[in-house]
């Protein structure tokens, strides 16, 4: 359901990128929040589970933010020396 796109989306920010949601979302529709949700979260089954009717991460609520805050700095790094590696060519 789209309220547990916008919890996980608000609760663990983006695994690619820095960015975070806008405040007003009352008039973003359904499909661009699913999709949005998608590019956040390429891997949304490798790492969370449904237990209780509620999707948990499995390494904890810690475990995941440490995790993205990795898989961002890891993206940043290969932007920047793909980067260089452009322009000293």
């Amino acid at each position: 359901p789209i309220d547990d796109m916008l919890r996980i989306m608000e609760e663990y920010g983006s695994e690619v990128s820095n960015q975070t949601l806008p405040k007003r979302r009352d008039n973003i529709k359904k499909a661009s929040i699913v999709r949005q949700f998608r590019r956040w979260n390429p891997e949304f089954f490798r790492y969370f589970i449904h237990v209780n009717g509620e999707w948990i991460p499995k390494l904890g609520k810690e475990g995941e933010l440490q995790r993205r805050v990795e898989k961002r700095r890891e993206i940043k790094r290969q932007t920047t020396s793909t980067t260089k590696s452009l322009s000293d060519k």
